[in-house]
């Protein structure tokens, strides 16, 4: 599928390399024929320094993004039981 990049988030460093972050217009195809591109947002990818690298091996930068995780997953409860629970009934 082609895409047209809108916008474009990092500073394109060295070793970095552009892949598609957000997709804000999902584009079409029909056999071979590209009916409509897709619009897509492009992030450069963050290069990895040797520090960060033995953060991650003395499991302190896992533990800290595991914590993070669940904390998001936290604030994503399903709220659709007391969407329900709240409205009015018919009888």
């Amino acid at each position: 599928m082609l895409h047209e990049a809108l916008q474009h988030e990092g500073d394109g460093g060295q070793g970095s390399k552009p892949v598609i972050g957000t997709v804000m217009r999902q584009g079409y195809q029909l056999g071979e024929q590209v009916l409509r591109h897709a619009l897509v947002g492009v992030v450069d990818t963050v290069v990895v320094d040797a520090a960060e690298l033995e953060s991650v091996d003395d499991g302190t930068a896992v533990a800290d993004t595991a914590e993070n995780d669940q904390a998001d997953q936290g604030n994503s409860a399903d709220t659709s039981g007391e969407q329900a629970e709240s409205e009015p009934s018919g009888s």
